[in-house]
């Protein structure tokens, strides 16, 4: 089974000095044999998404095994 992170460019954060700073923000993992499926997953496993406001959600493929120190 494949695992995908799911992550959005829609919103902003800010610093600590309230400037806004560019970036992604990571919305959850999903699994599947496919995008496909893990997008279900994802959905599946973070209700909170379908009440969002987002405009785009793209995803990466997890390859190999999370660093760890």
């Amino acid at each position: 089974m494949k695992k995908y992170l799911f992550y959005t460019t829609d919103g902003f954060t800010q610093d600590a000095s309230l400037k806004e700073t560019e970036n992604c923000q990571l919305l959850g993992i999903g699994l599947g044999n496919n995008i496909e499926q893990a997008f279900d997953d994802f959905l599946n496993e973070n209700d909170y998404i379908h009440q969002q406001d987002y405009e785009k959600i793209m995803a990466y493929e997890v390859i190999g095994n999370p660093i760890t120190l």
